[in-house]
């Protein structure tokens, strides 16, 4: 989970409001000077971000639908956390959708446009054991992480402003992935220990 972020339950599930996580701070918007003065490539700039950002949709709605279609061992302990998770992508989309507006940019504004502009792919998780779920959502970190390592790279030394928020996205993806990645390890520990019993 990430650090600062404050949960709410409601109605028995984990949720977030947006206003009350570290997510409400506020980047430093780009003057008429300061995007001049910026060795950056602007426009490069604003369609990494806008890549990033229907990316930061689908992978919304893949851990939104995935928690709620979950089947299997630890459900109770992983649709929760999914749920968080998903909350941490809607938040990212926020702050990349400001900073492309605080960049003279406009945000992507169709849905359609998501799977367009997306690198990292949107599967319909049509199974719904827990296993797949969590396999289709660590696909999907790994391809965030990526992206936001470019960004990151793209900005060094250039737009301190987007640098900063696209290492601090990237850190969320980074820890996402270790969530995942040990939510499997536990359940494979889990089905050897049974096994192991039923012999």
């Amino acid at each position: 989970m990430a650090a600062g972020l404050e949960i709410r339950t409601v109605s028995g599930v984990a949720t977030n409001l947006i206003l009350q996580t570290k997510y409400s701070l506020k980047f430093n918007p780009m003057g008429t000077q300061a995007i001049k003065v910026s060795s950056v490539d602007n426009q490069q700039l604003l369609d990494m971000l806008n890549a990033a950002l229907a990316e930061e949709w689908l992978a919304y709605y893949q851990y939104w639908i995935g928690a709620r279609l979950l089947e299997g061992p630890m459900r109770s302990e992983v649709e929760p956390e999914l749920l968080v998770h998903a909350n941490e992508e809607l938040n990212h989309a926020v702050m990349v959708a400001d900073r492309i507006i605080q960049l003279g940019g406009t945000p992507v504004i169709n849905p359609s446009d998501w799977t367009k502009l997306s690198r990292c792919s949107y599967e319909e998780p049509s199974d719904p054991y827990i296993e797949v779920i969590l396999e289709q959502n660590l696909r999907g970190e790994r391809c965030a992480i990526q992206r936001y390592q470019e960004i990151a790279d793209f900005t060094r030394g250039k737009d301190y402003t987007t640098h900063q928020m696209a290492v601090s996205i990237l850190n969320d993806e980074i820890e996402h992935e270790n969530d995942i990645e040990d939510w499997m390890n536990d359940i494979r520990r889990m089905k050897e220990e049974f096994r192991k019993i039923r012999l």
